[in-house]
């Protein structure tokens, strides 16, 4: 910009000067007064350049304007067309046009000032390039700036190698260093902050001394007064970060209420990508979440001013991914999962979680307790410490080998010979059948649509086996309590059978038989011993008749 200012201004004064012995041109009152030697200036203005005496090169325009320049730096060399060809002394001169724009510059070199009180105590400072109404105002030995734009940089004193574009951007800056702020206001406040980049209307707004951050979008990271090393892109994202460092927020409105309450020790390692995500969140940490609207759970009423709780070390990836209150550790994979308690799992689309240390692995699975897990689509729970497998259109569950229990000896305590065998096996009704889908809604159980044909195919299958509620009363009538029956418990309406515990009483009936079988053999063998000798008895009184 300055070269071509320069330029425009060579070409105006070889208009004006073509013949003028003393190669300057003045107008104004009391412009210039003290020049003596100095050669190739243009000066405009009441009282401009009122102290230049030997300086050369220099274009000031506007009253007061360059008020206590007196000499031009280092050297360079004009050059122009052959029918005007010279060779002009050197200078470096500045730039100032407004009125009192560069009005404090003394020894400052290659400075271009323009607007009204632009660049206005520049005392000392070199290579600077202020556009704009009072921009750079107070720099005072600032170098290597370069602000446009109305106030742009006004309160700038020390700080060097700046770059505000921009109505008001950085206009509280003093001795901040190495930022670059684009867009109307800015980084306004940033004061002593330094190595900031802000793109967009009030971007870093409020930052004063934070540092290493990066907000892209109108209003991102508006609230980042002294943050660290955050990155923030999109409209709003970070928009309440005041204190909280090396965060990551990409999306529109990403991480807006992150460190709401301006505590210094929360909001603090998150990564949110996506539009709204992390929207909530104001004191959690360590937290990643991606996805549209993946979020935290809403707590209290943003009305009243109730704070969010803390939610810690937490991933959600997916759409409307969403963290219950106060929880950490959990883990949210798919579009609209749901986890609202520690260390807990949901993966697969709508997944929910409602327990401790628990897993939803599978579209539309659920879990309401603690230390459970439900696997595969549709499939629920709602009692602790259990697991369960897909849903009721499953027809097969298998392997190669079988499933081993846990059976060690050394685990086992109140070991007792009380299991019904024959008395409880013969109560059992056994049955062939087939599954009945219309009752499943009767019984309240939502069958997806999708799994309605699967469900009538398996209705074609004709099982063998016994039914709940019979084997639990046959259990109850001898006072047997048979663990192979699953009761309905909270959240569940429908009985179940673990039929590889059948084989503990039928073990025992089959004992039981066994014994039965060994009297009725020892008891026929003795009546064999007495048939016999009551035939040899009758043999001997035959003989005797």
């Amino acid at each position: 910009m300055k070269n071509l200012l320069l330029s425009m201004c060579t070409l105006f004064l070889l208009h004006a000067f073509a013949y003028a012995q003393s190669m300057n041109e003045i107008q104004g009152f009391a412009a210039a007064p003290s020049l003596t030697t100095g050669n190739f200036n243009i000066v405009y203005g009441d009282s401009s350049a009122y102290r230049l005496n030997t300086g050369s090169g220099h274009v000031i325009i506007g009253a007061g304007a360059g008020m206590n320049i007196t000499t031009s730096g280092n050297p360079f060399t004009w050059h122009y067309n052959p029918p005007l060809s010279s060779t002009f002394p050197p200078s470096t001169g500045n730039i100032f046009i407004g009125q009192g724009a560069g009005y404090s510059c003394t020894t400052g070199l290659d400075n271009v000032f323009i607007g009204s009180h632009a660049g206005w105590s520049a005392v000392l400072g070199s290579n600077n390039t202020f556009v704009g109404a009072h921009s750079g105002w107070n720099t005072t030995n600032g170098s290597n700036n370069t602000f446009l734009g109305d106030d742009s940089g006004s309160m700038n004193t020390f700080g060097q190698n700046n770059t505000f574009l921009g109505q008001g951007s950085g206009t509280a800056n003093t001795n901040g260093s190495n930022n670059t702020f684009l867009g109307r206001s800015a980084g306004k406040r940033n004061t002593s902050g330094f190595q900031n980049t802000y793109l967009g209307r009030e971007a870093g707004f409020d930052n004063s001394t934070g540092y290493y951050n990066t907000c892209v979008g109108d209003s991102a990271g508006i609230d980042a007064g002294v943050a660290i090393g955050n990155t923030m892109i999109g409209h709003a994202s970070g928009a309440c970060t005041e204190h909280a460092g090396y965060n990551t927020f990409l999306g529109h409105n990403a991480g807006w209420e992150n460190n709401r309450l301006n505590n210094t020790d929360d909001g603090i390692g998150n990564t949110y990508v996506g539009a709204n995500t992390g929207r909530t969140n104001r004191v959690g940490e360590y937290n990643i979440m991606m996805g549209f609207d993946a979020d935290f759970e809403e707590y209290g009423s943003r009305m009243t001013g109730q704070p969010k709780t803390q939610n810690n070390y937490n991933i959600a990836i997916g759409y409307k991914a969403l963290l219950g209150q106060t929880k950490n550790h959990g883990i949210l994979l798919g579009s609209q999962t749901y986890v609202s308690q520690d260390y807990a799992m949901a993966l697969g689309d709508s997944a929910r979680t409602m327990g401790q240390n628990s897993l939803a692995l599978g579209r539309q699975a659920q879990v309401n307790a603690n230390n459970a897990m439900a696997i595969g689509y549709g499939a629920t729970t709602g009692a602790a410490n259990e697991v369960h497998f897909g849903n009721p259109a499953v027809s097969f569950i298998g392997g190669p080998v079988n499933w081993t229990a846990t059976s060690d000896q050394r685990l086992k305590k109140n070991i007792q010979d009380d299991v019904v065998g024959l008395a409880f096996i013969n109560k059992i009704r056994p049955v062939t059948y087939q599954f009945d889908p219309s009752a499943f809604k009767v019984l309240d159980i939502d069958i997806p649509s999708d799994l309605k044909s699967a469900m009538e195919s398996r209705a074609q299958i004709r099982y063998a086996g016994f039914l709940a509620q019979q084997v639990d009363a046959a259990a109850q009538e001898v006072g047997f309590d048979f663990s192979g029956v699953d009761r309905p418990r909270a959240g569940e309406n429908t009985y179940g059978l673990r039929y590889a515990e059948f084989t503990v009483p039928l073990v025992k009936a089959v004992q039981e038989l066994s014994e039965k079988v060994a009297s009725l053999e020892a008891e026929l063998a003795t009546k064999n011993d007495q048939f016999e000798t009551l035939s040899a008895e009758f043999q001997i009184m035959k003989k005797i008749l």
